[in-house]
């Protein structure tokens, strides 16, 4: 009988990124406010839900499809903007950023969202 296949196989694991794209961690994140959100996409760029006080960070997971998003406050579209992966964890990493973030999705896609202190 032959070795199993997955013995050499390498690990994958999920990579974070930070509101520009690039790889982060979420050393700089405290503690987790109460209460979380979700954010159903309706085919129209929206806003995000507004934090509990104290909120600097902001951990988003699409679930159901990518959404799209733009942080300088204009709306994206379905075909423009930097895109967040279904399935994938981001962070926003300051409270402008959340304030600012407009994001779309096709209807029914929804965005998990964990709100955070530094």
């Amino acid at each position: 009988m032959a070795g199993n296949p997955l013995e050499n196989a390498t690990p994958v694991r999920a990579q974070i990124v930070d509101s520009n794209g690039l790889p982060t961690t979420r050393a700089g994140a405290g503690a987790v406010l109460s209460p979380s959100a979700t954010l159903t996409m309706t085919g129209s760029a929206l806003a995000l839900p507004t934090p509990p006080a104290g909120t600097t960070w902001a951990d988003v997971q699409p679930q159901g499809g990518d959404v799209r998003y733009r942080l300088d406050g204009t709306n994206p579209t379905l075909s423009v903007g930097k895109t967040w992966y279904e399935g994938g964890d981001y962070t926003l990493t300051n409270a402008a950023d959340i304030a600012a973030v407009r994001v779309i999705g096709t209807a029914g896609v929804i965005l998990d969202i964990t709100w955070r202190t530094a």
